[in-house]
Order: structure tokens, then sequence, then C-alpha cells
């Protein structure tokens, strides 16, 4: 998921250089700079959380963005 927002970032910037004066575009733009925010925010939640102490489990897919051998964390969370 960071790889296909990493791709799409310098197109939004493209975007905005050609059409900066279209306000729709620039609402939608902004959308999903938030929509992108928010999920970097609930990704590094969950990172932190499989990182801490009370979390017995090691394994961290990027697919699911997070599998846990003990199932005490969930991925419905993330609005993937």
């Amino acid at each position: 998921m960071f790889k296909t927002i990493g791709d799409v970032l310098p197109r939004f910037r493209t975007y905005e250089k050609l059409f900066g004066t279209h306000e729709r575009l620039t609402q939608e733009l902004s959308v999903a700079y938030l929509i992108i925010l928010k999920f970097c925010t609930k990704a590094k939640a969950v990172f932190r959380k499989a990182k801490s102490p009370k979390c017995k489990c090691s394994k961290i897919l990027m697919h699911g963005l997070a599998y846990h051998c003990c199932g005490a964390h969930s991925t419905s969370s993330l609005g993937t």
C-alpha cells in the first residue's frame, strides 16, 4: 500500500500544477490526501502495537498490513 501511495503522489502534484484553478479537482485531491494521512496514522498505530511488549506476535505482513498469530489485533480498523 505504501508503494502505491508513493507512486500516486507525484501524479497528484502534476494535477495540482496543471489544474490548480479547478476547484472541484482541488477538493478531490484534498480528500485523497486526507485519506492517505488517515491510513498512515492507523498503520503507524498498528506497527506500534505490534512492537509493544504486550504483543507476543512477530509477524507483520505488508499485504494485510498486520497479521498476528495471537489474533489480538484486527486489520479491519485500517479501513483497507
